[in-house]
């Protein structure tokens, strides 16, 4: 059974948060992530740990990346955001301050509606386990699921 089909299935049941496989780590969309709030709110729906900065337990909105990395370091979280310190390396030196993983989303599924970025966050939850457990991730999300270093 697919991660997204075995996710759907659980519904039904309690939130499952912590158990040991099946579960995915838990992320922080940042605020500049179109769709990220409907995702991480439909993740969360599903009893998986997915936060959006302005959210309840988060960061709140405006919020710098030092404070968001810290957010995330303080709670074994994972940043999913656009940001690829291209223009402004201020993002890839907290991040090493803070030892924080990070999920980057590309032009390609940001231009799309948010269910596609849902789809392809769940289709990659066996690649993010398995890189969480190496060291930390960092890498591109590949728009039908999976992740990547290389864009």
């Amino acid at each position: 059974m697919s991660a997204a089909a075995w996710l759907l299935f659980r519904t039904d049941e309690q939130p499952h948060r912590g158990d040991d496989r099946g579960t995915l780590q838990r992320l922080l969309f940042d605020e500049g992530l179109p769709g990220g709030v409907s995702v991480a709110r439909a993740l969360a729906a599903l009893g998986l740990d997915a936060d959006a900065v302005g959210g309840e337990d988060a960061p709140p909105r405006g919020s710098k990346d030092d404070e968001n990395c810290k957010w995330c370091s303080e709670r074994g979280a994972t940043l999913v955001t656009h940001d690829r310190g291209k223009k402004d390396k201020e993002i890839v030196k907290v991040l090493d301050r803070h030892q924080v993983g990070v999920i980057i989303i590309l032009k390609d599924l940001r231009t799309k509606p948010p269910h596609h970025l849902a789809r392809a966050i769940l289709s990659s939850e066996v690649a993010m386990d398995d890189h969480a457990d190496r060291k930390r991730l960092r890498h591109y999300l590949r728009p039908g699921g999976g992740l990547t270093r290389k864009r």
